[in-house]
């Protein structure tokens, strides 16, 4: 990536890598390592290596040996600096960065490839069991001799390093695997323009904290005449920065160079041109406790950007601008740029990372995330411009009106589905079990609802939910359910709620001085079943009730003479009314029963087969006709005359 001062020394670097291919390694300006844990109790890691390569002032002869040569790499314990294993490494992969703006990157001859080597080996855990950790290191010289931030670049070494814990712990192996740094964009500074650079990693393990800083480069124990020597123990030199740079002045400018400690976004606005080279901190935190680290070497040039700037490109689905798109797993959408013209370059990116070969004004989606499009001028090396962001998201064929709900015990409640397409099938269900295919439905019990919603042109499916929940209820306490009253006495009905806020309310309101309390007093005329609904709050309201039973008493005479001297001539039984189907026998001396009546409307008149029985004492039986008037009066009643 050439910067202002020019390449003016390409020639010469050329014609020593011409005879000296495979000593010096002025091309490669960064990279870093990573393991990742494959078999925790077997001890099976992938380990690897990305380097960063300057392609256009490497030789083609070194791009063949870069990818026949193994790269060897050495495991320390940190404790003593004891050399534990070495392992040579395979190349694997490379891949070229893409730059967002392909006249810049072409015009200033800017071209970045990277070179993975990797392995997977197995380690023995016994031998990672100290407390203090391990490291990883690989070594070489020299740096490019056109950096501008360091001492002596040309016989300056790197190392890249890597700290890791014991693996085996009180006798167990351990979950481990190291922070991964994210590929980055191919790109360069304009000066004195604000710039943003995502140099940040992931973690396996997303219970663990990742912290950034940025750090002053190590340089190694190489030189010109060691430079693929074997990475030596650690404690490794660090490189020499020149007088006004630091690892916190990395680039000058009016904001220096900063690392986001959260996120790994470098941000800064530089005021000089030239290339620099920093390093990327990545510590890795467990319960607040360091585990491992791993450094990423890297340089960026600034140069001269023209102060033209197109205006930013708008990304449009079918004519409309948008913000959002749906499509289902499968489907895929075009978006195009506006204003496209004949005058420019596009570059597509996927959540902040350019696509490779996606540089034309309309750009096929099969994938969810957020993408944008770079702007640049197609002749031109000058500013860019970056579109909105539009996120793709996973169609949603339904939604639910309301994604919550509360049932009352032994009532229902309605949930209802939204379809957002006109040919949505849609199906309820609950615990596996298929409910219904209709919008709405009546849910009777708590639980998480389902609805699926799908169509057959493409094939597809989404689905929401319900979370029904049970809701509570205040708990009554009833002094008596059951009530026994002589006729005419008064009573006070006790209901108690373990809520301060609950209400009541009684019925019938008969009988009783007030149905808005919970101890109203009730002077019942007859049986009756009193009803109250205790109201709470965000509260399920209950019922609870008492049933009163009214006893009436009556006055049974002893005697009476039926002589016809309108005197006492029938048997008066006083308060029989009130018991009207009650049961009245009369019995001769021999159990013979002379009267009987069903209810007492027509009093005994001392009468038996139309005859008017002897003087004399006879038995009576008054029986109550049901359980509530469940009574039997026995005695002896006198006929005189």
């Amino acid at each position: 990536m050439p910067h202002t001062k020019s390449y003016r020394y390409l020639l010469i670097i050329l014609m020593f890598f011409t005879f000296k291919n495979q000593v010096r390694a002025e091309h490669i300006y960064g990279g870093n390592l990573y393991m990742v844990q494959t078999d925790k109790d077997a001890g099976k890691f992938k380990i690897a290596l990305n380097m960063f390569v300057d392609f256009i002032i490497m030789p083609s002869s070194e791009d063949t040996y870069l990818q026949k040569t193994p790269v060897t790499i050495r495991i320390f314990r940190k404790r003593d600096n004891l050399q534990i294993q070495e392992i040579s490494m395979p190349f694997e992969v490379l891949q070229d960065l893409v730059y967002d703006n392909a006249t810049c990157a072409r015009v200033r001859n800017l071209k970045t490839r990277e070179y993975r080597y990797a392995k997977e080996v197995t380690l023995n855990l016994d031998n990672f069991t100290d407390a203090g950790g391990y490291y990883i290191a690989w070594a070489k010289c020299c740096r490019n001799s056109q950096v501008d931030n360091i001492v002596s670049p040309g016989i300056s070494g790197m190392t890249l390093y890597l700290e890791f814990p014991a693996l085996k712990q009180n006798g167990l192996a351990i979950t481990y695997s190291s922070p991964l740094f994210n590929q980055p964009n191919g790109d360069y500074i304009c000066n004195k323009k604000p710039f943003q650079y995502n140099l940040s990693a992931v973690d396996k393990d997303t219970l663990n904290e990742l912290r950034y800083s940025l750090v002053t480069p190590y340089s190694s124990h190489n030189a010109i005449t060691n430079a693929s020597d074997k990475a030596k123990p650690a404690p490794y030199p660090l490189t020499q920065w020149l007088p006004g740079y630091s690892a916190s002045m990395t680039i000058k400018g009016s904001k220096p160079m900063s690392i986001d400690p959260k996120t790994g976004l470098i941000s800064l606005i530089a005021d000089e041109v030239g290339l620099f080279v920093f390093s990327v901190q990545c510590e890795q935190y467990r319960n607040g406790q360091r585990i491992g680290l791993v450094r990423h070497d890297f340089q960026l040039p600034v140069v001269d950007c023209s102060n033209n700037t197109p205006s930013a490109g708008k990304i449009t689905h079918e004519g409309i601008a948008v913000t959002e798109v749906s499509i289902c797993p499968g489907e895929a959408v075009n978006l195009d740029v506006s204003a496209t013209g004949g005058t420019f370059n596009f570059q597509w990116q996927k959540d902040g990372d350019n696509i490779a070969g996606a540089n034309t004004p309309t750009y096929k989606v099969t994938q969810l995330g957020d993408y944008t499009v770079v702007k640049s001028f197609k002749t031109v090396c000058a500013n860019d411009t970056t579109s909105q962001v539009v996120k793709v998201k996973q169609v949603v064929l339904v939604k639910v009106k309301s994604p919550t709900a509360a049932l009352c015990e032994g009532d229902s409640v309605q949930i209802e589905a939204i379809p957002q397409r006109s040919t949505v099938a849609l199906v309820w269900n609950l615990a596996g079990t298929t409910l219904s295919n209709k919008a709405k439905y009546h849910a009777k019990k708590a639980g998480k609802y389902y609805i699926l919603g799908s169509i057959t042109s493409p094939n597809c499916e989404s689905k929401d939910s319900v979370e029904i929940t049970q809701r509570a209820s205040p708990k009554l306490t009833l002094d008596s359910r059951n009530i026994t009253l002589p006729l005419g006495e008064s009573r006070t009905l006790n209901v108690q709620s373990d809520n301060a806020s609950t209400t009541f309310k009684w019925s019938p309101p008969k009988w009783i001085d007030n149905v808005s309390i919970n101890n109203p007093k009730i002077t019942p005329e007859d049986h009756i079943v009193y009803r109250v609904i205790a109201s709470t709050p965000n509260l399920c309201p209950m019922k609870d009730s008492v049933v009163v039973f009214v006893t009436k008493s009556i006055l049974i005479p002893n005697m009476f003479s039926p002589n016809g001297d309108n005197i006492n001539d029938t048997w008066e039984i006083f308060g029989i009314q009130n018991f009207r189907d009650c049961e009245v026998s009369i019995f001769n001396r021999w159990g013979e029963i002379i009267y009987y009546s069903k209810g007492y409307t027509n009093p005994w008149d001392g009468k038996y087969k139309d005859q008017l029985v002897s003087a004399g004492q006879y038995v009576y039986e008054i029986r109550g006709a049901s359980q509530r008037e469940g009574f039997v009066y026995v005695g002896v009643l006198g006929v005189g005359y």
